[in-house]
């Protein structure tokens, strides 16, 4: 199973899934949502999942521009080359 960071349209505006693309799908429903089908270059805020910390399989929230970052179809590139946090 390969987590990414998945882009999320929820009620109150976008929201990431650090999941599968099937967990995604699940927590997306969950939250009144839908799955874009984007990633993010790193996680982001706010969390769907309760994975933001360091741990096991746990992945810290970095990116602050998910819209700007996200990339069709799957591909979990950042396209600065480094966080926004870095």
């Amino acid at each position: 199973m390969i987590k990414r960071p998945w882009v999320v349209d929820t009620p109150t505006g976008i929201a990431c899934a650090w999941a599968s693309e099937e967990e995604a799908a699940e927590l997306a429903t969950k939250a009144g949502g839908t799955l874009t089908g984007e990633t993010a270059g790193y996680p982001f805020s706010p969390r769907l999942d309760d994975g933001d910390g360091w741990g096991d399989g746990m992945f810290p929230s970095f990116c602050l521009r998910p819209r700007q970052c996200s990339k069709q179809g799957g591909s979990c590139a950042n396209p600065h080359g480094r966080s926004c946090t870095s």
